[in-house]
């Protein structure tokens, strides 16, 4: 079956109107398809996970450094405990927005097809993955802005490239620490994910003072870098890769994929997985309300069924400008 190819396009993902009729159910099997998706090459989930929260509206803390200050906790014999005064900024304001995205799916291309794989199933993880993109567009709008970062947690490079293998080139892993630095510095954690668009990695796994300090090592392939070897060389859990791109052009012209994530390099601290919530302190958060990505069907005009694929509602938010640390422009424009 041929899949109508603007339905590649980003800007066609749109907010789901749900439709009126009452014969539209969940589809458990379709919906626990999309539930387990593999997303191989997007990190969005690496540096802003998913919490579930109940309602779609509401307000959340904003983290900064005050865990980190240490008040006098000894008492004296009859005397009190100090008294803390601990201020909770709850001026963070979340507001989910319903994403998803509907195929019409008629029932001669169903009859019409073959094989052991299911039309339903092709359908649905086609549409997951344009969802998967959009979110990935969404999450780099709003970790690669430096509105989102302290005024000592980002810096912009317009020279000493990542990509310059010359004598004035940039040193990565230096940047990489005094990333780490400005974020131990002002929010007493320690990052724990560095994450890296694809053709910087390309660029940063050759540079000669990342090979520089894998000299000398004999379990390795020389000449680059692994994902593993750059964890070690910078200490921290893992370093991802963004692999994911989206089409830029206007309809009807020569497809142009950019990724998401440009050029530039994000280090976060995120909190582990079995603490996450809004009450823990972490760079970011995907909010997602309870209950709200599931896939349904629904009957139109008799000839086709209707594949809706709710994504949830959800929203993006930065929870501590200080838990994270951009660097803009890691590797020239022109390369």
């Amino acid at each position: 079956m041929k899949i109508d190819p603007r339905l590649l396009d980003l800007k066609l993902i749109r907010k789901l109107t749900s439709p009126t009729l009452s014969d539209v159910h969940v589809d458990e099997l379709l919906t626990e398809i999309v539930i387990g998706y593999p997303n191989a090459g997007f990190i969005a989930e690496e540096l802003s996970p998913v919490v579930e929260v109940t309602g779609e509206t509401g307000k959340y803390t904003k983290w900064g450094r005050e865990n980190v200050d240490i008040p006098q906790t000894g008492r004296a014999p009859g005397a009190d405990f100090k008294r803390v005064d601990v201020t909770v900024d709850l001026t963070g304001v979340y507001s989910c927005e319903e994403y998803g995205l509907e195929y019409p799916l008629e029932d001669r291309a169903v009859k019409n097809s073959s094989g052991p794989v299911k039309l339903e199933e092709v359908i649905t993880l086609f549409i997951q993955n344009m969802l998967e993109v959009d979110r990935e567009k969404r999450t780099a709008d709003l970790l690669c802005s430096t509105d989102q970062y302290a005024s000592t947690n980002y810096t912009t490079k317009t020279s000493a490239y990542w990509s310059d293998y010359s004598t004035t080139g940039g040193d990565p892993t230096a940047e990489i620490d005094t990333g780490k630095q400005a974020i131990e510095d002002n929010a007493g954690v320690t990052p724990n994910v560095v994450a890296l668009p694809a053709k910087v990695f390309r660029y940063v796994r050759r540079n000669p003072f990342i090979l520089r300090e894998l000299r000398g090592r004999t379990d390795r392939t020389p000449g680059r870098a692994t994902l593993a070897d750059l964890a070690e060389i910078w200490e921290v859990e893992k370093v991802v890769v963004a692999k994911a791109k989206y089409n830029t052009s206007a309809e009807g012209q020569t497809r142009v994929l950019v990724s998401p994530w440009g050029r530039d390099v994000v280090l976060a601290y995120t909190a582990p997985a079995n603490i996450r919530s809004l009450l823990t302190p972490a760079f970011s958060y995907t909010l997602r309300v309870r209950g709200s990505q599931e896939v349904s069907k629904y009957r139109e005009k008799n000839t086709r069924t209707v594949i809706q694929n709710k994504y949830g509602t959800m929203d993006e938010i930065v929870t501590s400008n200080v838990s994270g640390y951009l660097i803009k422009n890691a590797i020239d424009a022109s390369v």
